[in-house]
């Protein structure tokens, strides 16, 4: 989960964010990204987000094409439950 207000951390969630996806027990693992605290005015959109996170230049551990990635905006908390269920069944 990224905060999307605080520009100052996305190196830290980039670097950790590696740290997961380097890790044998997450090789064909899916993961999911969430922007939190979207609905803040001084919010990082989305699509910035994943630019910081270099998500457009992620391939997978075989160096295969970029993963595809897709940003969506939630609000509430149940949809963004609902959404993340979908997404890993």
């Amino acid at each position: 989960m990224v905060d999307s207000n605080d520009r100052e951390r996305f190196q830290e969630a980039y670097d950790e964010l590696m740290g997961i996806l380097e890790s044998p027990e997450m090789n064909g693992v899916p993961v999911v990204v969430l922007a939190n605290k979207q609905d803040l005015p001084n919010a990082v959109s989305c699509s910035q987000i994943a630019q910081a996170l270099h998500l457009h230049k992620m391939t997978d551990r075989y160096g295969s094409s970029p993963h595809p990635y897709r940003a969506q905006f939630t609000q509430a908390n149940n949809e963004l439950r609902d959404r993340a269920a979908r997404l890993i069944a």
